[in-house]
């Protein structure tokens, strides 16, 4: 799944760095877009991302989680007839 980020903009117009300071390894920066893949058998639960916005004098942090919910394998309730 990818995320595109929303345009940062800067009250000083100074450029922006976006950088990932803490995250699982399946969730991967490239410009402005996250791509968020967790590995198949990854267990549920909530996942930190925490993310750094820099123009070179302030750096504001933002926090949010990925979430990730298995789906059970279908399973027979009866035994198929041959």
């Amino acid at each position: 799944m990818s995320y595109v980020l929303p345009a940062i903009s800067d009250p000083e117009n100074d450029s922006c760095l976006v950088a990932i300071i803490s995250s699982p390894a399946y969730v991967v920066l490239s410009g402005t877009t996250l791509a968020i893949n967790p590995p198949l058998g990854t267990a549920s639960g909530n996942y930190p991302v925490i993310l750094n916005i820099n123009d070179g004098i302030n750096t504001p942090q933002f926090n949010f989680n990925v979430i990730v919910s298995t789906n059970s394998l279908p399973v027979f309730v009866t035994m198929p007839v041959d």
